[in-house]
């Protein structure tokens, strides 16, 4: 991403925020966002608030599971996974990547 393109993108995030700071698919885009301009560790800070603002949505777990896996953590993915298959266990995405770890 270009620096203007991730300055832009950044401050449209924060007015986002400021708007409705309890806003799920914010949260979720800026984890998104982050994984790309500041590394694992900003990307799953803003997963984690994600999760807490709606635990039920499994979106923000899964793409958890998948940065551990590719982060070379493959236990901490199958942790995940696990957790989300037990609560839903058609979640066909969960299943996939844990397939994918084996």
């Amino acid at each position: 991403m270009q620096t203007g393109n991730a300055s832009a993108a950044s401050q449209a995030f924060e007015r986002a925020l400021t708007t409705d700071p309890g806003d799920y698919g914010t949260h979720l885009n800026l984890a998104l966002f982050a994984f790309e301009t500041q590394g694992l560790e900003q990307g799953l800070a803003w997963l984690k608030k994600a999760q807490v603002l709606n635990p039920q949505e499994p979106q923000a777990f899964l793409i958890e599971a998948q940065a551990m896996a590719q982060s070379g953590e493959p236990a901490k993915a199958r942790t995940i996974l696990e957790a989300l298959l037990q609560r839903d266990p058609s979640l066909e995405p969960a299943k996939q990547l844990l397939k994918s770890l084996e």
